[in-house]
């Protein structure tokens, strides 16, 4: 798919095919974007997915829906032709963007994220999931895996985090300001460099 901004409402089924963005991707403000379960979605190096409206992402427990670098054969088969000459490293691709309340993810992965430019560029390293401003969603069921710096960073709001679990991310799997009350049902992490929820700001304005 040729990425550019999405400004109307959208339904991603491909039938099992996988899906490759070539470049940045944003659901603007005026669009929903529905992605069903089993999808694949598939990103090169330093391309972002950003919302700023509607985003539907439900999987299920057996077909789950799962952002990932172009690199990854591990799902959807070798589609870009790379044999074995290449694999999926952290950083293989930018991040997700969270910037509305209008987001359900359920039974979706996300992995080898982390990078803006490229894997291993440390001026350019950055949390595999993001979210953004004072904003809801809902992330249920939630998976990040082999990012290269911080697994989700929660930049305010009150997202709901239900049965997110975070492992092998290059820091910590949660960063949190302080400005974000999210609320947290049964997180879990492993085998990160830090298994931790590191929580930045020097005061609270609200209870908690």
């Amino acid at each position: 798919l040729r990425s550019s901004i999405l400004q109307e409402d959208r339904t991603w089924d491909f039938s099992g095919l996988p899906l490759h963005l070539t470049s940045d991707f944003r659901i603007a403000a005026t669009a929903t974007l529905t992605i069903v379960a089993g999808t694949n979605i598939k990103l090169p190096e330093g391309v972002q997915f950003e919302v700023d409206g509607g985003l539907n992402a439900v999987g299920t427990l057996s077909e789950p829906i799962v952002f990932t670098s172009e690199r990854d054969d591990s799902v959807g088969g070798d589609t870009n032709l790379d044999e074995e000459d290449e694999i999926a490293v952290p950083g293989g691709w930018d991040a997700l963007w969270i910037d509305s309340s209008n987001v359900l993810l359920e039974h979706t992965t996300f992995r080898y994220g982390g990078n803006r430019v490229n894997p291993g560029n440390n001026s350019w390293r950055t949390s595999a999931v993001h979210v953004r401003g004072d904003v809801a969603p809902t992330l249920r069921n939630v998976r990040i895996e082999d990012a290269e710096n911080e697994g989700l960073f929660i930049g305010g709001g009150q997202p709901i985090l239900e049965g997110v679990h975070v492992e092998r991310v290059g820091r910590e799997p949660f960063f949190v300001e302080s400005s974000a009350d999210p609320i947290y049902v049964d997180i879990s992490a492993r085998e990160n460099v830090f298994n931790r929820v590191t929580l930045r700001g020097s005061q609270i304005n609200s209870d908690r």
